[in-house]
C-alpha cells in the first residue's frame, strides 16, 4: 500500500497538523482493515517522514492490539539487505512501514562509496520497484482521488474503471501529480502479473477487491473481468424479466 503525499498532506500548501493527522487516521483504518486478513507493507514518502511513521505506528498500535508494526527506513534505494529485513519482518507476521523517498538518494562510484546525489527519489516509484521486489500480489496506491479521470479537468471528466498498462500510457497526465502514479502502476503490473490499483485512502478494501477506482491490470486478466462482468449482467435477466411478470399478473395485465 503506497500513500501519496497529497493523500495524507493536501494539495494547499504547507502541511498542516490537523490535516495531517485526520488524514492519517483515515489511512491507519484502511491499513488495518486490510492487514487483519492480508501480509501488508505500507509505503510512504515525503518530507514529513518521521512525523508519519511515528503517527501510523501510534495509530496502528490502537486499531491492532497485540501486531506488531515495525518502520524500515528505507535509504533511498532498494537493496538486498533492506529487502531481506522486510521479508523477515513480514515473514514473522510483522505489520511493515516503509518510509524513504523525496530526498536526496545515494549512489555508489567505481570505488563503491556511497555519496548524495543531486536529485529526488519519485516515491510512487520506489513503491512499485519494492512491492516488486517483495513478490507482492497486488500495488494499491492511494491517493486524494477516487479513480484516474478520462478528460481530466474538462466537462467531459469521467472516471477510469480498468485498464491496461497500454492503455494508461495513451492517457494525458500531469507529470507532477497523477502521471507518476500511473507509471509505476504500470511498472509493477508489467514486471508482475499483478494488479495494481490507483483511488482514495479510505478505499483499500474496494480497490483490492477491484470494485472502485481504477485497476490496471494485464490484458488477459481484463479480458477475464470484462466476460464476468457481462455474465453477470445476463444472469440478471431472467430473474428481472420474472420480476416484471409477477408483477404484470397481480396488477392484473396478462403475461
Amino acid at each position: 500500500m503506497a500513500l501519496g503525499h497529497n493523500a495524507l498532506v493536501g494539495r494547499d500548501g504547507p502541511a498542516k497538523a490537523d490535516v495531517l493527522r485526520r488524514n492519517v487516521a483515515t489511512a491507519v483504518e484502511s491499513i488495518a482493515d486490510l492487514a487483519a486478513d492480508h501480509d501488508v507493507v505500507v509505503a510512504h514518502a515525503n518530507g514529513l517522514q518521521g512525523a508519519i511513521a511515528y503517527l501510523l505506528e501510534q495509530g496502528l498500535d490502537d486499531a491492532l492490539p497485540g501486531r506488531e508494526i515495525s518502520t524500515v527506513r528505507m535509504r533511498g534505494v532498494v537493496d538486498a539487505a533492506e529487502l531481506r529485513t522486510v521479508r523477515t519482518l513480514v515473514a514473522a507476521g510483522v505489520l511493515v512501514i516503509c518510509s524513504g523517498g523525496g530526498g536526496r538518494p545515494p549512489v555508489v562510484d567505481a570505488a563503491l562509496t556511497p555519496r548524495g546525489a543531486q536529485t529526488v527519489v519519485d516515491g510512487d516509484v520506489a513503491a512499485a520497484l519494492l512491492a516488486t521486489c517483495l513478490g507482492a500480489n497486488a500495488l494499491l496506491m492511494l491517493t486524494d482521488v477516487a479513480a484516474v479521470q478520462r478528460d481530466w479537468g474538462t466537462p467531459a471528466a469521467r472516471p477510469l474503471r480498468r485498464a491496461t498498462p497500454d492503455d494508461m500510457r495513451r492517457l494525458p497526465l500531469a507529470a507532477g501529480s497523477m502521471g507518476p502514479k500511473v507509471r509505476a502502476a504500470c511498472r509493477f503490473v508489467e514486471a508482475t502479473g499483478g494488479m495494481a490499483a490507483i483511488g482514495a485512502l479510505a478505499d483499500a478494501r474496494t480497490l483490492l477487491n477491484g470494485r472502485c477506482g481504477t485497476i490496471v491490470q494485464t490484458a488477459q486478466d481484463r479480458l477475464r473481468d470484462d466476460g464476468q462482468t457481462a455474465r453477470d449482467r445476463l444472469s440478471l435477466v431472467p430473474a428481472a424479466v420474472a420480476r416484471s411478470i409477477e408483477a404484470s399478473t397481480t396488477s392484473g395485465i396478462s403475461a
